[in-house]
């Protein structure tokens, strides 16, 4: 896998994290070896969705009603 950053290689490893808080959390994803970039399933879902919503034609905009042009 490459990077979406910088377009390096990516390493896929487990990160581990929160033993000092009283929890753990572990997780699988990749990590670019120039950038540190990390990306899981979960970011890049997340990517898609607002990528998704970026495209979308804005309805305020798309409706937009000047109330010059209609009052008579």
């Amino acid at each position: 896998m490459n990077c979406p950053k910088c377009r390096s290689t990516m390493n896929y490893e487990s990160f581990i994290g929160g033993e000092q808080k009283g929890f753990a959390w572990v997780y699988d994803g990749w990590r670019c070896v120039y950038c540190g970039e990390v990306v899981d399933p979960l970011i890049l879902r997340n990517r898609m969705r607002m990528r998704a919503l970026e495209t979308k034609p804005n309805r305020v905009h798309a409706g937009h009603f000047d109330a010059e042009t209609k009052a008579a």
